[in-house]
This record gives C-alpha cells, structure tokens and sequence, in this order.
C-alpha cells in the first residue's frame, strides 16, 4: 500500500512541475502578504508520516502544522525527551522548506498551576523546540482550545492565557530568527460558560479587555467540531460552524483590531448535518463538495490569513481524531479532497487570482529557508 501511494504521489509531482511556483518576500498569510495561505496537518502519530510531508510538497503547500503534545514529550520534569519521530519528520520538511505551524497542547501535570500552564516552565520548553527545529518552525500556537479545560489543562481564565502569551512573547523577541505568535486556537461551544469551557466570544472579548489588540498580530479558532453546509449562518444557540469566523470578526472590529488578521489553524469537515435538514458528508465525494465550498469562502475574506485542512495523512484507528478527512486515506489511497485542495492552490501561482488586496504590509515575516 505504501509503494502505491509513493508511485502515485511521484507521478502527482510531475504534474504539478507545470505548475509555476510563485515566490513571494513574506510567507503566504502572515502581516505583510495579501494572499491567502494553505496548510494542513502531520499527524506524527498517525499512518503514512512521510507519505503526508511528500504530499504537502507535492501540493506547493505554503504551511503544515504539527502538534507538540508536551505531556507526552516530557511526563515528568526534567526527563530526558525523545526526539526520534519529530527528527524524522523535520528532516523531511527542512528538505521541502516548508513553514510549520507548531501546535504547543497538552500541559502536564508537573508544569500546571492553578490558574493553567507555568510561564516560565512553558517558555523552556517551546525555546527548547525552536532551538531543534530552527529555521523550520516560522509560528507558534500555544494551547490551542485554551477556552476549554481539555485545552488549557485548567479552568479556563482570560487573564492567565494573556498573561502566559506576553510572558512567551517577551522571551522570543531575544531570539535571532523572528517567530509569529497565533493566538487563541479558540474553540466554538454549543454552551455558555462553565466550570469546563468558556464561550470563545466572550473569552477572546476579555482578552481584548486585557490590551489583545496592543500586541497580538494573528488570532485563531480551531473548527474541528462543526456541522452544517459551508454557507449556513451561525445563531444563538449554534456557533459551531464555518462562518462562525464572521462572530470572531465582529468581535476584533468591535475592538478596533481591524488590523488583526484570522488562521484557521483546524478544519474538519462536518460528521452529521441532520440538525439542518441537510444529509451528512459521509462519503468522499460529498466531503470534497464542502470542502471545495468552504475554500472559496475562506480565501474570500481579506481578513483570513490561513486555513489550515485536517489532515494530510489518517490518524491511528485507536485515537480520537481517527474519524476526521484526510487526505491520504486509511487504505493509502488519496482522497478527492486532493483535488479540490490542489486546484485551489493553483490559484496562488503566477498567472492565477490577482493577490488580495487590503492587507497591512507592516511587520513582514520573511521566509528564512
């Protein structure tokens, strides 16, 4: 199955040799582009790893985001960590000269205080990851889901996210290669606040009580757990869908954060439309509809830096993450979300859509490799 997939991906390459490669002085998506950035997940758990980052290269991807999940990279303070299956992965990606996203979950136990990760013990670690995988690494999530306790490995708190995301930005603006800072990862919630989770609206309006706007260039929800057809509204008492990017907006321009722009830094495509009267995507061709469906829209806004696709490769079959679309599927086949992810990309290269306008050309973050 692996041969296959690897005679398969070659030939894809020599496809998309035709396509022309466009180069640009910032990284697609960031302050300073106006043009929409694509990304997807590595799984570094899951099946066909390397398959993944080969099709990530093959498709021109502008960024892959890869999970750090401390608590299982150091379970207990001061052990020795095992590098082994991220050295693979970041040697491949290092030869491709893909920017990666990283994903910092998952706080253990020994670095959690009451009110969620320590600073300071946080900033170890992530400079630790930035030192072993420099220049690869070109922005940083940290705790994506901070809204929820599943996220933040706490109560959720407003206050102690902001203040851990100043703490880590003071400490890399020492370091020599400039890393953005995504901030947020925000989860959209059926509920109100509780003891577990904490409306993402009203979490990101205390962030910007607490002077977001001032110093935070980039803000991201994670739209893992949605439902609904890429066009549908959101309403009170359901926020988990697509255009739930437009209640964050509306949020950030209440707060005259205009200049600030939106990741998408997870996109799955829904399990179950029923709730709308709709059928549910659950075959392959009707997951490369709504997928086709929600790029156009999300390349349509100007305030939309990235989208990042769930995922390149599947997850083992014995993780929670085993049921959501990737690319490469579990049998190594490809899946037709390829094509649509792959004629949209076509898109960004020379003689495709004229670039969006609109965007600040302030604080540019050049590719360094």
């Amino acid at each position: 199955m692996i041969k296959r997939l690897i005679v398969l991906t070659t030939l894809l390459a020599l496809l998309l040799y035709f396509v022309p490669v466009h180069t640009a002085e910032a990284v697609r998506g960031t302050p300073g582009s106006s043009e929409f950035g694509f990304g997807a997940q590595v799984d570094l758990g899951g099946q066909f790893v390397e398959d993944g980052i080969l099709l990530a290269n093959n498709l021109h991807l502008d960024w892959v985001s890869v999970e750090f999940p401390w608590s299982q990279i150091q379970p207990n303070k001061g052990s020795k960590i095992d590098w082994t299956r991220y050295d693979s992965a970041f040697q491949s990606l290092a030869h491709y000269k893909i920017n990666v996203l990283a994903n910092v979950s998952q706080p253990p136990a020994w670095a959690e205080t009451v009110d969620g990760p320590d600073a300071g013990l946080t900033l170890q670690f992530t400079k630790q990851l930035l030192q072993r995988y420099d220049p690869s690494i070109s922005a940083m999530e940290l705790f994506p889901a901070a809204n929820t306790q599943l996220g933040w490995g706490a109560k959720p708190n407003p206050a102690a996210y902001m203040k851990l995301f100043k703490s880590i930005a003071g400490g890399f603006n020492a370091l020599k290669n400039k890393v953005l800072l995504v901030a947020g990862g925000l989860a959209p919630i059926m509920t109100d606040s509780s003891q577990d989770q904490f409306g993402d609206l009203e979490f990101l309006q205390q962030m910007y009580d607490l002077g977001a706007k001032d110093f935070i260039q980039v803000l991201s929800i994670q739209l893992h757990d949605i439902t609904g057809a890429p066009a549908a509204s959101p309403s009170q008492s359901e926020h988990r869908l697509l255009r739930h990017y437009e209640e964050i907006r509306e949020v950030m321009l209440h707060n005259d954060h205009s200049k600030g722009i939106l990741w998408i830094t997870g996109l799955s495509v829904p399990s179950n439309l029923e709730t709308f009267g709709e059928p549910s995507y659950t075959t392959p061709q009707k997951q490369a509809s709504w997928l086709s469906q929600a790029f156009q829209q999300l390349r349509s806004q100007l305030y939309i830096g990235v989208a990042f696709l769930d995922s390149l490769n599947p997850a083992s079959e014995n993780s929670a993450k085993s049921n959501r679309v990737s690319l490469i599927t579990q049998t190594g086949d490809l899946h037709p979300a390829y094509r649509v992810l792959r004629d949209e990309i076509a898109q960004n290269s020379s003689g495709g859509a004229d670039p969006r306008p609109g965007r600040s050309k302030s604080e540019t973050l050049a590719k360094g490799h």
